[in-house]
């Protein structure tokens, strides 16, 4: 429970611990013995998940991959007993890149809406605060899953803004959660056992509200858009600030979940903030933001450099499994798609620096690996991004050798390059592979600091140190376009494997 409930909070701790440590006759906090055998090994299926291979051995004694296929067996067959849709084949998307959770995400949102979970009306005033904190909780826990889901595979979600009305859990507790009690519990102000789930709650919740599209909206012509790009802004810089000051002020960097939680809060915001300027789905309104290329590739770059750093921060040990999860593809798309038109600046270098490691960390995580139909147009945008950084590097070679020799080069409309802009694979590889994770760890073990992202305001208002950067905003914009395009145009290897075993066994 230490590694998982703090991320994805729905159960009753206590209730869990009466069940499962004291060996108590039943769960409190469930409203009928169906399915608890289910759930128990589905906790011990997805505790084993968040372990590392080397301490499922030591604390487990046994292999992390026979531990699994035993829990994970164990699942299938008491939900099967349960009568859950007849049988169920299960998984975790930290365990598999197969389309396998994405696909039981319906089965999932379905269900919770014949429940009624998407709904608190006037009907349910009957639930006690217990009951209805749950019910809270796990619908809000399912908009999550939606969510990564959808994000995973660059698909549209399932759950929209305007499709249920339940609101968030409290801020809360678990101890302070009392089944059959009538009596209302105490909101807080300090960091809970819900506030992480919250704060990722609260993040989606903007996200879906930002890239929200009506029915049949798609085809309206260009520039109709009824959410500006100001509107948008207003949205995240709104949610932005009610993230801090809900939540993040609270926390303690020298807690565990705490630090991980400033962690999450801030990535996320960034990430949110690059799906407002390039999106991911090809919509109606997609026109080149006001925001200049050089700050959407900066906060690409850290977006990549933290997640990277945080898969070996040794403080966060517990939480790591999760980075499996939340794939930074789209981060990493944007940097490669800048870097094809950005060649040169001191967040050029920076961000060369760190192209080849989380380009291999995105290829060995991504859903449905490296054959997938997002990966396919990641790879083709490297490809890209390097044949322009290797024509950089030939022209700055030749410039220096110019110099050498007394001889200025005229190259374009300069002939030298400005202090500060070197590349530094001019020194050391061609196509700046930069550090590997040998490299990056030291300087994980050296920086324990948790350094935030510099929301630098020119991210907020679209200027950029006075640059006119319409011409290259345009021509990444356009790469952005292309990469959408191509993604959305390729069909799912999966399905294709499908449909061949089905026409194979039709005849």
């Amino acid at each position: 429970m230490l590694n998982v409930d703090p991320l994805v909070k729905f159960l009753h701790g206590p209730s869990l611990r009466r069940y499962l440590v004291d060996g108590a006759a039943e769960l409190l906090c469930s409203p009928g013995p169906q399915g608890w055998e289910a759930l128990r090994f589905a906790i011990y299926y997805t505790a084993t998940t968040s372990l590392e291979p080397e301490d499922c051995l030591k604390n487990l004694g046994e292999e992390k991959s026979v531990l699994l296929a035993r829990y994970r067996s164990g699942v299938e067959a008491t939900l099967a007993l349960a009568d859950f849709v007849n049988s169920a084949k299960f998984g975790i998307r930290s365990n598999e890149n197969t389309r396998r959770t994405w696909t039981l995400t319906s089965l999932a949102v379905r269900i919770a809406q014949a429940l009624g979970l998407h709904r608190e009306d006037k009907g349910n005033t009957h639930l006690r605060p217990f009951e209805r904190e749950m019910r809270r909780r796990l619908w809000w826990s399912i908009c999550l899953i939606d969510r990564q889901g959808s994000f995973d595979r660059g698909s549209d979600p399932i759950i929209t803004v305007r499709s249920f009305n339940t609101p968030l859990p409290l801020n809360i507790n678990d101890e302070d959660l009392i089944p059959g009690s009538r009596e209302e519990p105490r909101i807080l102000k300090d960091f809970t056992d819900m506030t992480l789930g919250l704060v990722c709650h609260e993040l989606f919740d903007t996200e879906r509200r930002l890239n929200f599209v009506p029915p049949g909206d798609f085809d309206k012509p260009q520039g109709s858009s009824t959410v500006p790009w100001s509107q948008k802004r207003d949205w995240v810089m709104e949610c932005q600030k009610r993230i801090d000051d809900k939540y993040l002020r609270h926390c303690s960097t020298s807690i565990i979940v705490q630090r991980y939680t400033i962690f999450i809060g801030d990535i996320m915001l960034a990430i949110m903030w690059l799906c407002t300027v390039r999106p991911v789905q090809k919509r109606w309104d997609m026109d080149s933001f006001e925001v200049p290329g050089p700050e959407i590739l900066r906060i690409s770059v850290e977006i990549m450099e933290k997640a990277i750093k945080f898969s070996m921060d040794e403080s966060v040990k517990p939480f790591i499994w999760i980075s499996r999860i939340w794939v930074q593809w789209h981060a990493l798309a944007i940097m490669l798609a800048e870097l094809c038109v950005q060649v040169e600046g001191p967040v050029v270098e920076r961000a060369w620096s760190i192209v080849n490691v989380a380009y291999d960390e995105v290829s060995r995580l991504i859903s449905d690996s490296e054959k997938g139909r997002l990966f396919r147009p990641i790879k083709k945008l490297m490809q890209k991004a390097k044949m322009v950084r290797e024509m950089h590097l030939d022209k700055y070679k030749t410039v220096q050798a110019s110099q050498r020799l007394d001889e200025p080069v005229q190259t374009g409309n300069r002939t030298d390059f400005a202090p500060g802009n070197e590349p530094i694979a001019a020194t050391t590889t061609a196509l700046g592979a930069g550090p590997h994770m040998a490299a990056y760890s030291q300087t994980v073990t050296n920086n324990s600091d948790l350094d935030l992202i510099n929301w630098d305001a020119s991210l907020l208002t679209g200027t950029w140190n006075g640059m006119d950067c319409n011409s290259m905003n345009e021509m990444s914009w356009t790469n952005w376009e292309s990469f959408v395009e191509d993604f959305q145009a390729s069909a799912d290897p999966q399905l294709d494997s499908d449909t061949a075993m089905y026409n194979s066994v039709a005849m």
